[in-house]
């Protein structure tokens, strides 16, 4: 579980739209708490890939909406 310290960051890099990509594993280490955190980037990569399908089936369902209100 990450520290207050590294969800700050990671609050920060979300807000400037800053991503991070390895191919290997990820470690953030914060020096004020000590806490090591461990982020395989096959786990971020799968998390993009779903959140582009999550967003693409909104999409179609706008769209299907849209239709069967226009008969």
């Amino acid at each position: 579980m990450p520290c207050q310290h590294q969800t700050q960051l990671y609050q920060l890099l979300e807000k400037t739209g800053v991503k991070l990509a390895s191919s290997d594993v990820i470690r953030i280490t914060c020096r004020q708490c000590g806490e090591i955190e461990v982020c395989p980037s096959v786990m971020l990569d799968e998390y993009e890939k779903s959140k582009v399908d999550d967003d693409d089936d909104e999409k179609n369902r706008n769209t299907d909406k849209k239709k069967s209100g226009d008969k």
